[in-house]
């Protein structure tokens, strides 16, 4: 059983705000994941990150009683309180008045942040957008931007949350066969069919798989909020006269696409809703930077939305080995990150990752 309650730290606290408090019972089955996720909320290396929710502390309380749903040892988790609530949440609020940098803003923390947890080895098992929380960026550990969003820095940053799905990869090279767990219909094509099967696989192959539901994130972030699965039912009438919303039909649905299906859809809600011209985005080309006017929504950078499509194409391939790396995501955003960023200038960033990688590389060998 997991309660949510809202709590302020006392006044002497180190932490001077709104928390949340995440109540889990031991008796249940939640167990496991509840350890998992203390151990990778407390690791050094991401405690530390920008993109990752904190936890600020855990506590363990026993009632007395009879019956299970009297007695029992339940621990707390407090971590900061998302001023936004979820990023579907906010998406849902604030679509009509964001703009693609801003988008584009929130695709790239999710990156940093999924990237940061790839490089600690751990795989996270659950993206999507119920799992990233929203803060203001004037919120410990966010970008200092103002209140109303112009050049002094973006209004938002967004953290992720929720490692009870993880895997920890061993990082000295051993490493076992298990089940990626997560959300079904946000899980990579090779992912559905092997939970069907109830098939173990090397762990290793999870980290394309984070990928390919990031891709579907990404996806989401564009539709404004809007579950994909209901714009896949709308573009397949047929098929949804022979399925419910019970989540097999669905899966059964999922299972039907032809090959990178999902990619072709995303693109063209790219292009729908930004402007993106119909020029493969595949080519080489280096598209000239600037702000144009386009069919779609007026004044964004025609480069922002040429990442974006490419993200998209690098990470929502059915094959597996299509897919790019997060660090390849990184670095392909990175090409507008001071566009999306404002003064927050490339060589900073590039600094902030180095940092992290050395990070990481001490932890590793302490």
């Amino acid at each position: 059983m997991v309660d949510l309650f809202r709590g302020k730290r006392r006044p002497r606290s180190s932490w001077d705000g709104w928390v949340a408090v995440k109540r889990v019972r031991l008796d249940t089955a939640d167990t496991a994941e509840l350890l998992r996720e203390i151990r990778i909320a407390t690791h050094a290396p991401l405690r530390r990150h920008k993109n990752v929710a904190g936890l600020i502390g855990f506590v363990a309380d026993m009632k007395d009683g009879v019956g299970a749903e009297e007695a029992g040892i339940a621990i707390s988790l407090v971590i900061e309180l998302a001023a936004h609530g979820t990023l579907r949440d906010y998406l849902g609020k604030s679509q009509r008045n964001m703009k693609l940098d801003e988008m584009a803003g929130i695709i790239a923390d999710v990156a940093d942040g999924l990237a940061a947890l790839h490089e600690c080895g751990i795989v996270w098992g659950d993206v999507k957008l119920e799992n990233v929380l929203v803060y203001d960026s004037e919120q410990p550990g966010g970008i200092t931007g103002t209140s109303d969003g112009q050049s002094g820095g973006r209004r938002v940053v967004v953290r992720l949350s929720d490692f009870g799905h993880s895997i920890v990869v061993d990082r000295n090279g051993v490493c076992g066969r298990e089940r990626y767990r997560g959300t079904t219909i946000f899980n990579a094509p090779e992912v559905r069919g092997r939970r069907r099967r109830n098939e173990y696989v090397d762990v290793r192959e999870f980290y394309k798989c984070d990928v390919f539901s990031f891709g579907l994130l990404v996806y989401e972030i564009i539709l404004g909020g809007r579950r994909y699965i209901d714009v896949l039912k709308e573009n397949n009438p047929v098929n949804l006269a022979l399925h419910d919303d019970a989540e097999e039909g669905i899966v059964d649905l999922l299972n039907t696409l032809a090959k990178d299906a999902l990619l072709q859809m995303a693109v063209r809600e790219l292009e729908v809703s930004w402007g993106v011209s119909n020029e493969d985005h595949d080519s080489d080309h280096q598209r000239s930077r600037g702000d144009h006017d386009h069919n779609g929504k007026q004044g964004q950078s025609t480069a922002v939305v040429d990442v974006v499509a490419r993200v998209l194409k690098g990470t929502m391939r059915d094959d597996p080995e299509a897919r790019m790396q997060m660090e390849e995501v990184l670095e392909t955003l990175a090409e507008v990150r001071s566009d999306i960023d404002g003064p927050r200038c490339v060589f900073a960033l590039f600094l902030e990752h180095c940092i992290s990688v050395l990070i990481n590389w001490h932890a590793g060998t302490a």
